[in-house]
Formats: structure tokens, sequence, C-alpha cells
């Protein structure tokens, strides 16, 4: 397998961040949810619509509301933390930037806060269940687009930043434009992450207190350690400018090469699950064997002899090989999800223990990505143990 080039390594980056986010959305899926997201899209489809934005003004236009309205939904009631003052001043220079960014992308100021306060009218996010709120924007993504890192994958393969001889665009050539938006959705998104995560490490880094037992496996020392590095490379980044997917051709390599590099020394991500290409193709058809397993538990995740043919009788894995072929991707052997898919449910149920415990524990936007907690936690004996003596 032929190796990796520098920006080769850093959209595969991009991509597992993505991925951890589209596995946490799918294992919290809940009736609540379900309940609430088909209704809340649709009203902030309705809301843009009515301003009669279009094209990149309207995604834009709606990753700004999202952002606000997972800001204001996360910030604390005075009773429910002792930092509250704290925690609202940070909430309040977090909606100070996004304010800042509708204004700089030509959006009038009052009709965006006009249409946060009718939005809040409906819902009362005040009072709404943190669950439904808690990284609204990612979850708002899986929702409205299903298995986002997919649809990145495509950009990155259109824009031959990866190559595999498994895609054949043609296959995909009526999504290309979907595949688009998509991916203009996640990098807004990870644009929101990196101020998120800057925001947390410049309030909270000074006091945080870092315990090392040197009775842990090596494996354990140098997660714990990678993730100080990580925090570390975070601050030396903050106040740092960087040009603004919304201000780049998406159709331009280099201009998007140049991007993802920018975006991934903000990020600073640890992979967890996509290392190469392959791996890639093997994982996201893993994630949609789940996620037909999901809506149907009662279908088999597997089955030799195959019968594709008969629709009751069709197994996960061949759902997820002909999910995959609208994607563009070929594979001959549906097998080879099931493999993955063995690997994928480890990681699985502990993304959704953690994500629905950060759901229900933490509060505001002073919490910590919580992939980089998970990726010191993913080798602990014990789950959720206090890593850090001050949070």
């Amino acid at each position: 397998m032929p190796s990796l080039t520098e920006v080769q390594n850093t959209a595969i980056t991009l991509m597992d961040y993505f991925y951890f986010h589209d596995t946490a959305s799918l294992s919290t899926y809940s009736v609540p949810k379900n309940e609430f997201f088909p209704h809340f899209t649709k009203t902030i489809d309705d809301v843009t619509y009515a301003r009669g934005h279009q094209g990149k003004k309207f995604h834009l236009y709606q990753h700004f509301l999202l952002c606000y309205i997972e800001t204001m939904a996360g910030t604390p009631q005075p009773l429910e933390v002792n930092n509250y003052l704290e925690l609202v001043e940070a909430a309040n220079r977090l909606l100070e930037k996004v304010a800042s960014n509708v204004e700089k992308q030509g959006f009038a100021l009052d009709e965006f806060r006009a249409d946060i306060d009718t939005l809040d009218e409906i819902y009362k996010f005040a009072t709404i269940k943190r669950e439904l709120v808690y990284k609204l924007v990612a979850q708002y993504l899986y929702f409205e687009y299903d298995l986002t890192s997919i649809a990145v994958f495509n950009k990155f393969l259109d824009l031959e930043i990866l190559k595999s001889d498994r895609y054949q665009a043609k296959n995909a050539e009526d999504k290309k434009e979907r595949f688009n938006d998509i991916f203009f959705r996640a990098m807004l998104f990870i644009e929101f992450e990196v101020y998120k995560k800057q925001l947390y490490v410049k309030n909270t880094y000074k006091k945080i207190t870092l315990e090392i037992d040197f009775n842990n496996s090596e494996e354990k020392i140098n997660d714990m350690l990678l993730f100080v590095k990580s925090m570390k490379q975070v601050q030396l980044q903050i106040g740092n400018d960087y040009q603004s997917i919304a201000d780049i051709d998406l159709d331009s390599k280099k201009s998007i090469e140049k991007y993802i590099k920018e975006i991934n020394s903000r990020l600073v991500h640890n992979r967890l699950f996509l290392n190469n290409i392959s791996q890639c193709i093997g994982l996201m058809g893993s994630w949609f064997v789940n996620y037909f397993k999901e809506t149907n538990t009662e279908r088999a995740t597997h089955a030799e002899p195959l019968n594709e043919d008969d629709p009751k009788k069709k197994v996960c894995t061949v759902e997820a090989k002909e999910r995959m072929f609208e994607h563009g991707f070929t594979l001959h052997e549906p097998r080879t999800f099931n493999d993955h898919y063995k690997d994928f449910c480890l990681y699985y149920r502990l993304v959704r223990e953690y994500f629905r415990t950060f759901s229900e524990d933490q509060i505001g936007i002073m919490t910590p990505d919580i992939i980089n907690y998970f990726f010191i936690i993913r080798n602990d004996d014990v789950r959720f143990g206090p890593l850090f003596k001050t949070l």
C-alpha cells in the first residue's frame, strides 16, 4: 500500500473527526430526537427560505442559526452550576463571535436576531431537553445528511486529494452538488468546533492538573501525553486567523488543500478509527450496516448465501453495499463490511455510552471537546474515571 502524503493524511484525519460524530449521533438516536429533529429541521428551512437565502448563503445562514442556538441552549441556569458567571461570560463571547460572522458574511444582524427570537418562542431553548441540543450542529448534520464523513470522502476523491480504485465518480454524478453542500456544512461545523475548543483551552488550561499513573500501560501513558501535547498545540493557535471555507472556492484543489491544512492545525485531532483509504471504505460501509441494523433489529446482519433479490430477506450488509454504490463505491463482497462491523461494534457501544454521559452531565459550552477525552479513556479499564482534579 503506497504511503500517504501530508495532505492525504490531513484529509483522513478530518474524515475521522466527522466519523466519530456520525457514530455518536447514530448511537444516541432516540424517540425524543426522532420527534424533535424532523420538525426542527423543517422550521429552520422555513425560516431560511423566508429570508430569501439560496445556495451557499442558505447553508451559511442555517449554520449560524444552529451555532447561536447551541450556545444559547448550552448556557446553564444560575442554580445549576457554581461557576455560572464564568460560563455566561464564555457563552457571550461565543455569541458575539457568531454575530460578528453573521455580519461579516453580509447578513442583516437584526433579521438574524429576530429569527433567533422566533425559534426560541417555538422551542424554549432554556428549558429544552439537554440531549436534543448537546452538540446541536453535529446532530443536525446527521439528521439532515446521515453519514457526513462519506460525503467529505466523496469530495476529497472528486478533487483527487485522495484516490481509490473502488471509487467511480460517474456512479454518483447526480449527487455531486449534494456532496458539495455537505462538505461545506461539515467544514463550517469544524470551524465552530475549533473556536469552542480554543475558548475552552484558553479558560481552563491553567487550572488543569493531570495525573499520570506509571503503573498504567505504555499505550495508556502515551495517549495521555499525546493529549497534553494536543492541548498545547490548540493553545498556540489561539488568535491566529485563517480563511474560512465560506470564502474559498470549493472546486479548487489547491485552495482546499491549503484550507484543510490550516483548519487541521487548529483542530488538533488524534485519529480513532480511520488510518488509510481502504479502512475508510470498510468502516463507512460498516456504519451503514449498523444504521440498517438499528432501524430493524430483527434483520440479519449478514448471511451466506446472500439473497439480494428479496427485499424482505435482504441483510444489512447488502443494504450497506447498495448505499455505498450510491456514493460511487463498488465492492464485490458484502462480507467485507461484516468483518469491519465486528470491530466497529466495540467502539460503537463505548462512543454511545460516552456521548450520553457528556450530554447528560456536562453543562454549557465550557466543556472539553468530547473526542479528546474519548481518546484518553478508550484504553481505560474503568470508564469515566476522574482524569482531572479541576475542570
